[in-house]
């Protein structure tokens, strides 16, 4: 008998989210804090409502052309500029910035198909939620153990 597994069988459990109303800069603390590369973003009820990875707070904190352009000189503090532009977003909703509408799955989904949406999307981590709901979260991460495991001890 062949066994099928799914998300739900290697998601994890141990939920690291942040809330809509939640700034930016208490999802980069999530982030850094829990080792995460990208955190889902919930409403109250815990229903997904967006993502917001490292890749996100960079994006926002670099400058743009037209920012670079602005400067008197073009021997400016680059440093400068880049907190310059994250204090600007810093104490905003993360709900302002974040992914969406977030990609998900079902705890139900084979796991070869999650693993197939996440080469395809480019995504290192995705929810796993039930009815809209995070119940989960896997990360390629998962499936590196779960491959290890079948392989045996080496």
């Amino acid at each position: 008998m062949t066994i099928i597994m799914t998300a739900g069988d290697l998601m994890k459990r141990d939920l690291s989210a942040v809330l809509e109303t939640d700034t930016v800069a208490d999802a980069l603390r999530v982030l850094h804090s829990h080792r995460l590369s990208g955190v889902p973003v919930v409403d109250a009820y815990w229903r997904l409502v967006g993502f917001f990875s490292e890749a996100d707070a960079l994006e926002l904190a670099l400058p743009t052309t037209a920012q670079i352009l602005q400067q008197e000189s073009f021997l400016f503090d680059e440093e400068k500029l880049l907190s310059a532009q994250f204090a600007r977003i810093y104490s905003q909703p993360v709900s302002k910035y974040m992914q969406r509408p977030p990609l998900s799955v079902h705890p139900s989904a084979h796991i070869l198909s999650v693993a197939q949406l996440m080469l395809d999307k480019k995504l290192y981590r995705i929810a796993v939620t039930d009815r809209d709901v995070l119940v989960g979260v896997l990360d390629q991460s998962d499936f590196c153990e779960y491959l290890l495991a079948q392989v045996g001890p080496s």
